[in-house]
């Protein structure tokens, strides 16, 4: 697996104390992000419940957990060949922000929808 041989190349390069202050700082950081996190979650679950969509919300969510659970989930590797794609959809996330924001704040400054 990469993960075990990045894993491996990054424990003999670097001490034992700076290991263990890197996994004290991961664990800081879930900690610190939980909340936001949650609250996030959470607020998203309240508006599509709000907008009638809670039926659909929970299926969705009981399937994502249990392809959680039983280890379905596959990350595709990154590849060197893909990075102009990557690019691009990062460009047109960008470039759509203009309208939305437009929209946001200038058409519907207040409320949610």
């Amino acid at each position: 697996m990469p993960w075990r041989r990045f894993w491996q190349t990054f424990k003999r390069e670097l001490p034992c104390a700076c290991i263990v202050t890197l996994a004290w700082g991961a664990l800081l950081m879930l900690l610190a992000n939980a909340l936001p996190l949650a609250a996030g979650y959470l607020l998203k679950c309240y508006k599509f419940h709000k907008q009638g969509f809670g039926d659909a919300w929970d299926q969705g969510m009981r399937e994502a957990f249990d392809i959680l659970r039983q280890g379905r989930l596959g990350k595709r590797p990154f590849r060197l060949r893909d990075l102009p794609n990557y690019l691009l959809m990062e460009v047109w996330m960008i470039w759509n922000m203009i309208p939305y924001l437009w929209y946001r704040l200038v058409i519907v400054p207040f409320g949610l929808k």
